[in-house]
């Protein structure tokens, strides 16, 4: 949710949260996930009985899905390069077939230098750090989360609080 402001009153003392840093960069995701546009001949064959493949790989944004040679709102693209930088494509192909699951999306933020204005975090290069996870159409848990970045070398964004949540803890800051 954008603002706490909006939503006060959706956690309890009973809750367990786990409470993140919100990073100054620009939205990304990537995964394998169903395709939409399955073509006449792949629905022939599915209806012959022959195995087809259902899954693309895929990235971009929140806003967009980008494909080799898009590159959104900046000079170059961004996004191919976490993907290419990080061997997004190969690592979640790797862990679908190891986690016998159908659809994987990793969710983070992109930052560095010529992300955001003053948002450099220090960093020598453009990175991508992890907050959330989807397999088969279901966020993951945190630990799941922390697990799949472990098993594809990812860093995740950092951690301010794990714990029950308390609205002093929140506010303190």
């Amino acid at each position: 949710f954008e603002n706490r402001k909006n939503v006060y009153n959706t956690f309890t003392e009973d809750d367990e949260v786990v409470i993140t840093e919100k990073l100054h960069g620009t939205n990304f995701r990537c995964g394998i996930v169903e395709k939409t546009d399955i073509s006449i001949l792949d629905r022939f064959k599915d209806g012959l009985g022959f195995k087809t493949d259902k899954y693309t790989f895929c990235y971009g944004s929140h806003n967009v899905m980008l494909g080799s040679g898009k590159k959104g709102w900046y000079d170059t693209d961004v996004y191919g390069e976490m993907v290419k930088k990080h061997y997004l494509d190969e690592k979640l192909e790797v862990l679908k077939e190891d986690l016998a699951i159908d659809t994987i999306i990793i969710y983070g933020e992109i930052v560095g230098e010529g992300i955001q204005k003053d948002y450099s975090y220090s960093l020598p290069d453009k990175d991508l750090y992890i907050f959330d996870v989807k397999i088969n159409g279901e966020y993951v848990d945190y630990l799941q989360v922390t697990e799949i970045c472990f098993q594809l070398g990812l860093k995740e964004v950092p951690v301010l609080y794990i714990g029950k949540f308390s609205n002093e803890k929140v506010d303190s800051g």
